[in-house]
């Protein structure tokens, strides 16, 4: 995954107001790669680390063999960043959907 979609990048888009749009790429990134694979749990796997390599804190959350949620670190007196990347992806029934969110902590 590129740049693009570093955790630098979405904080600028988040400054200028243009995270969602962001949002909605990277959705359709993750959903295409989803859709093209024929193991779905290890590619959203494989994605969330992709997104972690390029900044963010991103810990699984939630999974099973057809979906999987990933978001920050809730750990008590873990050290995060000031905004928050989250996943929710799901595979059920063939159907591919991603949806993602990005926000400050204190929400």
């Amino acid at each position: 995954m590129g740049g693009e979609f570093s955790y630098s990048a979405f904080v600028a888009a988040f400054e200028r107001g243009e995270s969602e749009a962001l949002l909605r790429k990277l959705e359709a990134e993750i959903a295409r790669r989803l859709a093209a694979s024929t193991g779905r749990s290890a590619t959203a796997t494989e994605l969330a680390l992709e997104l972690r390599a390029l900044g963010h804190d991103l810990y699984s959350f939630d999974e099973d063999e057809d979906f999987a949620l990933w978001c920050g670190s809730w750990a008590k007196g873990a050290v995060v960043p000031p905004f928050e990347l989250g996943l929710e992806l799901s595979w059920r029934g063939g159907d591919v959907d991603a949806a993602a969110w990005f926000r400050p902590r204190d929400q």
